[in-house]
């Protein structure tokens, strides 16, 4: 057998081994996803979920992912336009960086350049390459988390996930769950935002949850009424409906893809409207 198949197998046990499930057989119990949630929690509770407030029933979200900040300019200008077309708030899903910290500074350097838009992070699987957490944490703060806008005549909730290890872990989990049973019918639309897409589209080599999770939570969403799930991680837009959810996956903001974009979300009483923009 030669050195590469060999190297090759090794790989694929080590990543198998890593999929250690719990006694239920659902969430890896000792993922650092669990770590990660138990800091972000800490971060929570010094730093209370924001409320946006809007003039207006109606407003816009724009959200990219996978931008691996490379260079810089594309993100600046996209943050410019945000603030141009007074975008109430943007959402980035994950792979902001490649995680070297000299990028991660890059990238935080850009967005507090713009400190007048409302700017809401998490970290994809390549924000931690390179122990890349702690300077995310850093610079970011929480990977799991909540925030709402506030309109005239109603509430949105939006919800954070750290999918960057390819799982939520067990104590992500049961706090989303516990999130949605509580608060879900408080809001008008619950929309949760996160870097690995749920649904796959298309065969490639990249990390996602195992099935069991994947339906667990296609299940939990349905089963609440999420009204969208937006991801990335895929470098490809698509959208697919399951049960109440739509789950959209947009395409990587980079211009080393054939097709760079974002989303654009307009949010109003009685719909979600969403546009990929280039």
């Amino acid at each position: 057998m030669g050195t590469k198949v060999i190297i090759f197998l090794l790989v694929c046990i080590s990543l198998v081994s890593c999929k250690k499930l719990d006694p239920k057989g659902l969430f890896a119990s000792d993922d650092p996803a669990n770590k990660r949630f138990e800091q972000s929690q800490d971060w929570n509770t010094a730093h209370p979920a924001v409320e946006i407030i809007t003039g207006s029933d109606s407003y816009t979200i724009f959200a990219l992912g996978d931008s691996h900040i490379g260079e810089t300019a594309s993100l600046d200008s996209f943050l410019t336009e945000a603030t141009e077309q007074n975008i109430t708030a943007v959402l980035m899903a994950g792979d902001l960086t490649t995680g070297h910290v000299e990028d991660q500074m890059r990238s935080s350097d850009i967005i507090n350049m713009h400190d007048t838009l409302n700017i809401f992070t998490t970290p994809g699987n390549h924000d931690l390459f390179f122990d890349g957490w702690e300077t995310f944490f850093s610079l970011f703060g929480a990977s799991s988390y909540y925030f709402s806008v506030k309109t005239p005549s109603a509430s949105d909730l939006f919800i954070c996930l750290d999918t960057g290890g390819a799982t939520l872990g067990k104590d992500q989990f049961e706090w989303l769950k516990n999130l949605l049973e509580s608060e879900r019918n408080n809001f008008r639309h619950c929309i949760i935002f996160t870097h690995i897409n749920f649904p796959r589209f298309r065969t490639i080599f990249s990390s996602n949850q195992a099935a069991e999770e994947m339906y667990t939570l296609f299940d939990l969403m349905s089963k609440h009424k999420v009204d969208m799930v937006i991801g990335a991680h895929d470098h490809e837009r698509n959208a697919v409906q399951f049960g109440n959810t739509l789950y959209v996956t947009m395409d990587a903001f980079s211009r080393e893809e054939e097709v760079s974009g974002y989303l654009k979300l307009e949010v109003d009483s009685e719909n979600l409207i969403y546009f990929f923009e280039q």
